[in-house]
């Protein structure tokens, strides 16, 4: 889960790599090249994960977008008051779920 860790920390500490995940951006095809290329490295990861049984057999990458956005909107509107806040979210998604 560090690299799940890893991600939402980019997405809470920085807004532009956030809109950069979530929008379509298709015109700028460098950019969603990158998201493409990013997307099948991380299904190989998923892939990986499950094959090693440090996943769930049934772990779709959806699940991982699912809590990367949740992250993401929880970090934004309490970035100024509560910054941390996202850590706590994850926290309840991590243990609410058996990945």
């Amino acid at each position: 889960m560090q690299l799940l860790t890893g991600n939402c920390e980019l997405l809470a500490a920085d807004r532009g790599y956030t809109d950069v995940c979530i929008r379509d951006l298709g015109e700028a095809p460098a950019i969603e090249q990158a998201k493409r290329h990013a997307a099948t490295a991380f299904t190989r990861i998923v892939e990986r994960a499950r094959e090693s049984g440090q996943l769930r057999g049934d772990f779709a990458e959806s699940d991982l977008t699912f809590a990367m956005a949740s992250v993401a909107r929880t970090a934004e509107p309490s970035c100024e008051f509560a910054p941390q806040a996202w850590r706590r979210q994850l926290g309840y998604l991590l243990s609410v779920r058996d990945w």
